[in-house]
């Protein structure tokens, strides 16, 4: 796509947009973010209070007021927009997270007399979606491989906060996560989003790219059913692994785990879900947050497992930190007979 020529007295810069380039050439320097994003909302339809501009510079990136000159847009910037179309949000409440919840959460959720998974009338839709719904596979399933699901939002990257450059929204540790889990998982990403915001965001992670690991498998809303949760009083969306399972059946309830921050997302699978602390607040926790390098410690521990129904998923921490004492163990006994001088005089 041509550049974009600005009119006298505007600057001329590009917005990418789901794979797309906005240009915009009718702004000035003195023109406002609020200004900017209006006219993004009027192309996207992403309201300003979803949008996230990445490649703004300065202190005033969430200052509606603040002028485009102050935030280092300038003739010829590039930037990128994230954000969800006011159409596609289908989903308006989230759970609210508290630590507490984390030790506490043995209860099972939306069940009522009969539990979700049993549930006729939801087995049908699972059934349709197994029919209708096309998985994106991006890498053949290998042999002998369990299967890993990942979710996005709030499991490894923080789709809320403002940030210049998407690493600085993207949790710590999901490179080393994939890389651990690839020799032992397939890996399958399920966002409650659309196809198009799967690709942008992981493509802007460069989680395609990496010769460590390989995505097998991507899965977008479509493949959600929705259920009525009598603890919410509410129909919610929810994610079925049978939708996987039933196309591909190398893999099934034995072999597969969904790492997720929100606890109805198993509602139907609750034996293969694993909840995650939410990554939120990115500039504030980013620095300090190691939650994935604890995941990877416990799918590793867990990959020899022959049927993870035996596991107790909300347990996962208390496990991988055993295995990471003893590990640590083995390696210092190791250094110590690698280096027998280490241990002082005789």
């Amino acid at each position: 796509m041509a550049a974009a020529v600005s009119e006298p007295g505007t600057i001329a810069f590009s917005v990418k947009y789901s794979g797309k380039e906005i240009q915009i050439n009718s702004l000035s320097s003195d023109s406002s973010l609020a200004q900017l994003q209006s006219l993004l909302y009027e192309a996207t339809r992403v309201a300003p209070d979803n949008m996230k501009l990445l490649g703004l510079k300065g202190k005033n990136l969430s200052v509606s007021s603040a002028k485009l000159s102050e935030l280092g847009v300038k003739n010829g910037s590039k930037l990128m927009l994230i954000g969800t179309p006011d159409a596609e949000i289908k989903q308006v409440t989230e759970e609210k997270h508290e630590s507490v919840e984390f030790l506490e959460d043995n209860e099972a959720y939306c069940d009522g007399e009969v539990k979700l998974e049993h549930r006729p009338e939801y087995l049908d839709k699972i059934e349709r979606r197994i029919r209708e719904y096309k998985i994106t596979e991006l890498q053949a399933p290998r042999a002998g491989k369990k299967l890993l699901v990942l979710d996005i939002d709030y499991t490894f990257f923080d789709h809320k906060s403002v940030g210049s450059h998407i690493d600085e929204l993207t949790r710590p540790y999901i490179h080393h996560l994939l890389t651990v889990a690839y020799p032992h998982y397939d890996i399958a990403i399920w966002s409650a989003t659309s196809m198009k915001w799967i690709y942008s965001k992981l493509g802007e992670m460069r989680l395609f790219a990496s010769e460590m690991f390989k995505i097998s498998l991507l899965v977008d809303s479509l493949a959600c059913i929705s259920v009525y949760c009598e603890e919410d009083e509410a129909n919610v969306n929810v994610k079925p692994l049978a939708v996987i399972w039933g196309q591909y059946p190398q893999y099934s309830a034995s072999n597969t785990i969904m790492i997720d921050d929100i606890r109805r997302n198993f509602a139907m699978n609750p034996q293969s879900g694993l909840r995650i602390r939410p990554f939120r607040q990115a500039h504030q926790h980013r620095q300090h947050d190691r939650e994935l390098i604890r995941i990877a410690e416990y799918l590793e521990a867990i990959a020899d497992v022959e049927d993870f129904r035996e596991l107790d998923h909300r347990r996962w921490e208390k496990y991988a930190a055993k295995r990471a004492k003893k590990r640590a163990k083995l390696e210092q006994k190791q250094g110590d007979s690698a280096n027998p001088d280490s241990a002082g005089p005789a």
